[in-house]
């Protein structure tokens, strides 16, 4: 038994932990939160789809799917997820390569049924005929989510590519035709996935995680009670078999493959197989080579590339790991310029390996990353406990008890000579290069078998191998990088102020600046936020000046990078981002350096021109910004939807495609004699929040503010009025129909968005319990018994302080107008399910909602968001939730019922995206509404809700 004096955790953790085994092997970790408002748990399954057979790929996916529909002790299909979803919870599974891992949450009180019924799944689940046959279409449909993504498309070709002996080789995920194989091949899906759980759910190769606010005891006493049940089959999952195999043969590496992406990418991988031994996690060699291969600092690889135009971002380090070994990949995105020289790219990475096999390994530099790594671990905050759960029970089937939480995390050993072996795999005899643009459709002479990716392959030349093996001359100053100056020293917490009060408040209010600051009480990390808006009038007036606005905020971040990647390193970042009303400056990180990344950003923003703007950087950041958005054509059907209902409903609204061609009209020129104008009257909104006192908070400021120097400030007048669309002044449906972008994606999707009206605490109250007891049975009906789609969900919309009710449905296989009908049937016959409803239940809810309201954030940014959200938009609404939760607690059924109608009797808007298979929906009017063809001239003159309302 291990308890929380031996498992290594971070500062401050005031959590309880016991690491019990059960009489029938099955580990568990208990974690007890006195403080805990969410009770969670995740279980491990040390079986992934390297086991799936060779007949039946995604088998083990499939599996985890079907674990979800029933159990002996609870059949009922789709109780499990209405007794989440009642008692304020959420659940999901993932399999992987050696890994199924399953978890859930629930509000604390609900923690021992919840035990009960997810134990159910690895003890008796159902497998039932029926359900089988169906869930094979969810697998389907999540396969075909993912055939037009190019991360799903390459990792399957890296997959692909391997040697076929070895497990990596499989084809995970699953579809009809693995699944549902013909007659001919003798193969019963029921039967296989019958024998799969009877193989492989063996409880001595699971890992439990239990988090709750009740005791160690208690919660043991339930694990031993629920998990004791699993069978224990004495299964062994080490693939001694795997040693001789190699991932990739002799034959199978030094190949130079072309494939064509989906997206408009410029995509160049060097792939490294290395093999690892068992005890890899302490020492992690990888990794030092990771933060030098990938690090962005002058004389590095990326220094060296970005400044001969080549590159516009670089990044190295593990892409999988499992038994055995590493696959390690640099991965260089290119400019147009990169991939004419591509070849040259690979010599300056050959070059940097050269010069680090004569400068051998510096200790400094792992110390460095030993140290970073040692104070992110010691002030890690708390996370989501579903997310914690299942990290540690993953970490479980990895890392020696001790380091359950630490062992990804921390440098435990030096071994200079591990270090330095793993040189000799970065090698050209053991690489492959993938090279990844649409143009290689043209020359593609074969398809990979499960995506149907196009793709030529050659081997690599001769002589560029010749070349990368012999340190030639230098086609850069390459070098180590320089100590790391954000590396912080000053980790103290300050003292609390008199009184001890850390309540939100307005410290300065000037015409020129806000800054609402709070002092960090509850964290106790040497950690602060700064969150800036930089109010600028007439930055979404066009867009043109809210394209001007993102080159600028692209630019900045371009010139800082190789200043600003050391404080990435060290926890101090930055991102500056436009916005409506001008751009957002964000800094987060250690209080005892954040100032001075503050100044540097700041003054470079407010700076020369000169400092940040240079006219070949403008053109590669104008050409990446392009293909941008470009490649939003290739996003999921259902994004499209929810875009054209945004611009169906905002007053103003660009679209991608404006956005697509007005970037190409933009010179350097233009951008040059914009910004001066642009900055010159603007004003500051600030929130200052962590580990600061209000002096440091109001010097700070006024430093930021000395840099600003505004010569006008912008009248309340100027600042944007964001207004919605008013659809429920005339009753009907709104029917916006387009053709799906991507004419190579087979899904088609709809949104159906029901406008309720001015956000109020009543109405988010109303609205939130509505969706929280129509969501589940919706999604059981279109998703799992109809099986329409694998995206199915209901959620609350909230457009400018109008609140919305929106339903999304995607499909390979049902038509748009399919979808909207089963629907809007659904909707309209949830009121009978909705009257037979008992009060009981619907207090139920009530509870859960409230629960989940209440639940206290877990991390400082959490908090700081939730502050920032409500100044940004104006309302200064800090106590929202407990408005929401007053107007929850007094709810009735028939309230609901009367809510229901009123929703259904409203005006709604559809937007459907029509893929090639259903193109003959493009001219059918059959459902009855009012056809949308022009956006912009159906709105004008249509009556729009008030800007502001008080909540």
């Amino acid at each position: 038994m291990h308890d929380r004096t031996t498992i290594q955790i971070p500062e401050g953790d005031d959590r309880e932990y016991k690491l019990i085994r059960l009489d029938n092997d099955l580990e568990a970790l208990i974690i007890s939160d006195s403080k805990a408002d969410k009770a969670a748990a995740a279980l491990d399954v040390k079986v992934g789809h390297f086991s799936d057979p060779i007949e039946v790929p995604g088998l083990a996916h499939f599996c985890e799917h079907m674990l979800f529909l029933g159990t002996e002790k609870y059949p009922q299909e789709g109780s499990y997820q209405d007794f989440i979803k009642q008692n304020g919870g959420s659940t999901n599974a993932y399999t992987d390569m050696e890994n199924t891992n399953y978890f859930f949450d629930v509000i604390p009180s609900q923690f021992e049924e919840g035990l009960d019924r997810f134990s159910q799944f690895f003890i008796s689940p159902l497998f039932s005929q029926d359900a089988t046959a169906r869930e094979l279409r969810a697998v389907h449909s999540e396969h075909s989510k993912n055939v037009q993504e190019d991360s799903w498309r390459q990792f399957q070709f890296l997959k692909s590519s391997c040697n076929p002996e070895h497990p990596f080789h499989k084809f995970g995920t699953g579809n009809l035709s693995t699944l549902d194989p013909p007659p001919e091949q003798n193969i019963d899906v029921r039967t296989e996935l019958l024998k799969f759980h009877s193989a492989y759910y063996s409880s001595n190769i699971m890992k439990l995680v239990v988090s709750s606010s009740q005791s160690i005891e208690t919660l043991e006493s339930w694990v031993r009670n629920k998990f004791s049940a699993i069978q224990n089959k004495a299964v062994s999952m080490n693939r001694s078999d795997l040693d001789d195999v190699p991932l990739f043969t002799n034959e199978q590496l030094g190949k130079y493959y072309r494939i064509a992406s989906v997206r408009d990418l410029r995509e160049l991988t060097l792939v490294f197989p290395i093999p690892i031994a068992k005890d890899h996690y302490y020492y992690k060699p990888d990794h030092y080579w990771s933060h030098l291969l990938g690090h962005e600092s002058e004389g590095s690889i990326f220094s060296c590339l970005k400044n001969k135009g080549w590159v516009n971002s670089l990044s190295a380090g593990q892409t999988c790991k499992f038994q055995g070994n590493i696959i390690f990949s640099i991965v260089c995105s290119m400019t147009q310029q990169g991939e004419v020289h591509y070849n040259e790219i690979i010599s300056v990475i050959f070059d940097y390996l050269h010069e680090m096999r004569t400068l051998g390994v510096a200790k400094w530099v792992h110390d460095e990353c030993k140290d970073i790594a040692a104070v992110q671990f010691r002030f890690l905050e708390k996370i989501n406990p579903t997310d914690f759960c299942s990290s540690l029970s993953v970490n479980m089937q990895k890392y020696d008890s001790e380091h359950i939480i630490s062992g990804g995390r921390l440098l435990f050993k030096y071994d200079e000579a591990r270090i330095f072996e793993l040189l000799k795999y970065f090698v050209p005899s053991n690489m492959n290069i993938i090279h990844a643009n649409q143009s290689n459709a043209s020359i593609a002479e074969h398809k990979e078998i499960w995506y149907e990716t196009p793709y030529k392959v050659d081997p690599i030349s001769s002589e560029f191998i010749s070349e990368w093996n012999i340190p030639g001359v230098k086609k850069c100053d390459l070098h180590l990088p320089q100590p790391n100056p954000f590396i912080p020293k000053d980790l103290q917490i300050r003292p609390p102020p008199s009184g001890n009060d850390s309540t939100l408040s307005l410290i300065k209010k000037e015409p020129y600046c806000n800054l609402w600051f709070k002092q960090d009480l509850v964290y106790n990390r040497p950690r602060v936020n700064l969150f800036h808006n930089i109010v600028i009038p007439g930055t979404y007036s066009s867009p043109h000046n809210i394209i001007m606005a993102r080159l600028f905020a692209l630019l900045i971040s371009d010139s800082l990078t190789q200043y600003s990647y050391y404080g990435d390193l060290a926890g101090v970042s930055y991102d500056i981002q436009p916005s409506v009303t001008g751009f957002n400056v964000y800094l987060s990180g250690y209080n005892d350096k954040i100032s001075v990344l503050n100044q540097k950003v700041f003054s470079c923003a407010f700076g020369p021109l000169e400092d940040f703007l240079v006219e070949d950087r403008f053109e590669l950041i104008k050409e990446q910004l392009h293909r941008t958005f470009k490649n939003m054509r290739k996003d999921q059907p259902y994004q499209h939807c929810v875009g054209a209902s945004m611009q169906l409903m905002y007053q103003v609204k660009y679209t991608f495609e404006e956005y697509e061609l007005v970037v190409q009209q933009i010179t350097f020129d233009h951008l040059k004699q914009f910004i001066p104008v642009w900055l010159s009257c603007c004003r500051l909104d600030a929130l200052y929040h962590g580990n600061m006192s209000k002096d440091e908070a109001l010097a700070l400021n006024q430093s930021t503010l000395d840099i600003i120097k505004t010569r006008w400030v912008p009248l309340k007048s100027q600042e944007p009025d964001e207004r919605v669309v008013n659809y429920n002044m005339h009753k009907n449906t709104y029917i916006r129909r387009q053709e799906e972008y991507n004419q190579e994606n087979k899904n088609s999707a709809i949104e159906v968005v029901y406008q309720i009206g001015i956000r109020t605490a009543r109405v988010d109250a109303m609205l939130d319990l509505f969706c929280q007891v129509f969501s589940n049975p919706f999604y059981t009906q279109i998703r799992t018994v109809e099986q329409i789609g694998y995206i199915v969900f209901s959620r609350v919309r909230v457009d400018h302080n109008i609140s919305s009710l929106s339903l999304i449905v995607q499909s390979s296989e049902k038509s748009p107008l399919h979808m909207v009908q089963r629907s809007d049937l659904f909707v309209a016959s949830f009121g009978q399910v909705l009257s037979e409803v008992k009060q009981e239940e619907i207090d139920k809810h009530i509870k859960s909602l409230i629960a989940k309201k209440l639940e206290k954030d877990k991390q400082l940014k959490q908090e700081t968001l939730r502050y920032w959200g409500e100044i940004v938009t104006g309302q200064f609404c800090f106590d929202r939730r407990l408005k929401q939760v007053k107007e929850l607690e007094n709810i009735t059924k028939e309230e609901l019922v009367d809510f229901y109608k009123k929703i259904i009797s409203n005006s709604k808007i559809v937007t459907m995206m029509v893929s090639h298979q259903h193109v003959e929906e493009l001219n059918n009017r059959e459902a009855d509404g009012i056809y949308i063809d022009d956006v912009c001239d159906f709105k004008k003159g249509k009556e729009l809700y008030e800007s502001q309302v008080n909540y």
